[in-house]
């Protein structure tokens, strides 16, 4: 799931994209049935829009955390979607259009679905070391760009992770 792979790049790509169509359906259902012309149309992009940015910050947190075995980063995610929650309630009270309706949806499925995983992590072996800052800062001057995007590098760069010799880290095995 979400591995250190070009097929995990391609899951977060497909799943991010489906859940923003998902989120959108009823939006587009509702522009199409109530209003004939298009003076939603600018909501229903500024909404695509957010909540693509969002799932997509989402799930690519969600990653980060299972590439590079960390979960003090999914504690730092579910921080963040527990503010997020009670400020979009807020956000609710005073605006209740679609767009945001869905926008609190996404937020509190997103916390859910945070919590879920943090569970499941906290039951593998996977997040049981403890990984020194200073290897994260040294792995990530070795990699470029494409591999901080995409998050696909070769296995040795997990393997200076988890064991700290810089020979993985300068190809040698």
């Amino acid at each position: 799931m979400l591995d250190n792979t070009k097929k995990g790049f391609a899951e977060e790509l497909t799943t991010v994209l489906s859940l923003t169509f998902l989120l959108l359906i009823p939006a587009v259902w509702y522009n199409c049935i109530l209003y004939h012309y298009h003076p939603l149309v600018e909501a229903l992009v500024a909404g695509f829009i957010a909540i693509f940015f969002l799932v997509f910050f989402i799930v690519r947190i969600i990653r980060l955390a299972i590439v590079y075995e960390n979960y003090k980063v999914l504690y730092s995610l579910l921080g963040f979607l527990f503010i997020l929650a009670f400020s979009s309630l807020a956000v609710l009270y005073s605006d209740r259009s679609l767009v945001t309706i869905l926008l609190v949806i996404t937020v509190h499925s997103s916390l859910g679905v945070a919590i879920f995983i943090i569970k499941r992590a906290k039951k593998s072996k996977r997040f049981d070391k403890e990984i020194p800052p200073q290897r994260y800062a040294a792995l990530r001057s070795v990699l470029t760009t494409k591999q901080r995007l995409t998050l696909v590098f070769p296995d040795r760069y997990i393997k200076y992770l988890e064991t700290g010799d810089e020979r993985y880290l300068k190809g040698e095995e």
